[in-house]
């Protein structure tokens, strides 16, 4: 059911993070909340905050910076994830997370291009076949 405010900001500060990472991915927490969750200390409750299509491209974007591994590959699979983001996950030396954004479908033309680093991985062959017209396999 339902939440009010009052509910939402107790759940909030629970010392589980469990619970903080269960109320971010809630469709009816406030995005101010949610906002809130995505700069938690807890790497579970980042990549939860992170998994939403209602977290602010900034937010989004800070967190593709994050040190923990499952936050970054979290924003990569958000369908929404801004090309600022993914611009900053491409630029990583990580084979998931370069094939993850060039298959991304926000994945821009200068984001595409990044990936065309010479390496011949499943990414710049994928990021290739886009930026020459041809759909993602």
């Amino acid at each position: 059911g339902l939440l009010n405010a009052g509910l939402f900001a107790l759940l909030l500060r629970d010392t589980d993070p469990v619970v903080r990472a269960t109320l971010a991915r809630r469709a009816d927490l406030p995005e101010e909340l949610l906002e809130r969750l995505s700069g938690d200390r807890h790497p579970a409750v980042r990549a939860a905050a992170a998994e939403s299509p209602r977290l602010s491209d900034a937010a989004l974007t800070r967190l593709a910076f994050d040190r923990e591994e499952t936050v970054r590959l979290t924003v990569a699979r958000n369908r929404h994830a801004p090309p600022t983001a993914l611009d900053i996950l491409a630029s990583l030396d990580d084979a998931t997370l370069r094939r993850l954004v060039a298959e991304h479908p926000r994945a821009s033309e200068p984001v595409l291009a990044r990936l065309l680093d010479g390496s011949g991985d499943r990414a710049e062959r994928i990021a290739k076949e886009r930026l020459a017209g041809r759909p993602a396999r």
